[in-house]
């Protein structure tokens, strides 16, 4: 049935399953098989993209909030951090890939880093420009070429990024 959990044990890293309706001899689609990070570069319209970008920024920000907080343990601002790293190097893991390809589908990529580092949040533009934010947006730019390329990406959000990162 549409998005219900097997029956079994919840710990056993069972996944969601999704009827498709057709019974034939294929493998079960499952919510996993579509990364969600993927949606920021790769997603087919404008909203879909804007939306993963507003609700990654959000997850973000709140993890890198949630460090500054008192309330939290040493154990959970560990996980904290832990998380925060592996969202971003999966991003960051994009740019020779997928990015690369969708170059006119980037506003949402880069609005991402710059909603990090707009308000100049210094543990936030210290951790971007500790893991080399700034040296892979500017490779990312070296890569674009107008030769090829029929439509010029929003490079706005990128260089206001690189500008923010390079005064903080």
């Amino acid at each position: 049935m549409l998005g219900t959990e097997e029956a079994g044990n919840p710990d056993s890293g069972s996944s969601v399953q999704i009827d498709t309706g057709d019974n034939a001899n294929k493998k079960p689609k499952t919510l996993e098989d579509k990364v969600f990070l993927d949606m920021l570069v790769t997603g087919r319209t404008v909203q879909v993209r804007e939306l993963a970008e507003r609700i990654l920024s959000r997850v973000v920000i709140t993890l890198f909030d949630k460090l500054d907080s008192t309330e939290e343990s040493d154990a959970t601002k560990l996980q904290i951090e832990e998380v925060i790293e592996q969202i971003l190097r999966e991003l960051l893991a994009l740019i020779p890939l997928e990015v690369q390809k969708y170059w006119h589908k980037l506003g949402p990529f880069f609005t991402f880093f710059h909603n990090l580092v707009q308000d100049g949040n210094l543990r936030r533009v210290n951790y971007l420009v500790r893991i080399g934010l700034i040296h892979r947006l500017i490779d990312l730019t070296g890569r674009y070429n107008s030769q090829v390329e029929f439509s010029v990406p929003p490079f706005d959000k990128l260089v206001a990024t690189v500008c923010i990162l390079g005064r903080c």
